[in-house]
C-alpha cells in the first residue's frame, strides 16, 4: 500500500504505511528506504535522513542507504558528509561499483 500511495505521490500516506509496516516488523530494511525516499520527495529532508540512517545502521550492506544518504548530504551541500557516508558504505561492502562510481563523481545537488 506505501508503494501505492508513492504512485499517488501522497507522500504522508505513503509514510503511514511504513510506519505500520515497521511497527510489525522493525528489520522491514525496504519499508524504510522507500519511508526515506518519501519522506524526502515530501521535503521532510530530516526525516529522510533519519529513515536512511536506521536503514543503514539495521541493514548495513544496503547499498539504496548509502546511495540516497550520500544524494541527501549532496543536496545539502555537506560535501564531507557526502564523503563519509560513500567511504561508511565502502567499508561495509567493499569495492562496491556504485557506491565507488559515486564516491568518484562529483556531489550533484
Amino acid at each position: 500500500m506505501g508503494t501505492l500511495a508513492m504512485q499517488a505521490e501522497d507522500w504522508a500516506k505513503a509514510i503511514a504505511w511504513f510506519d505500520e509496516a515497521l511497527a510489525i516488523t522493525p528489520a522491514f530494511a525496504d519499508a524504510l528506504w522507500l519511508k526515506g525516499r518519501a519522506a524526502e520527495q515530501s521535503g521532510d529532508l530530516a526525516g529522510a535522513r533519519r529513515s536512511y540512517e536506521a536503514l543503514i545502521k539495521r541493514a548495513p550492506r544496503s547499498v539504496n542507504g548509502y546511495l540516497d544518504l550520500a544524494a541527501l548530504e549532496a543536496r545539502l551541500k555537506h560535501t564531507d558528509a557526502r564523503r563519509r557516508v560513500l567511504l561508511q558504505g565502502l567499508n561495509a561492502l567493499p569495492g562496491h561499483p556504485a557506491l565507488q562510481q559515486a564516491l568518484q563523481a562529483p556531489p550533484q545537488p
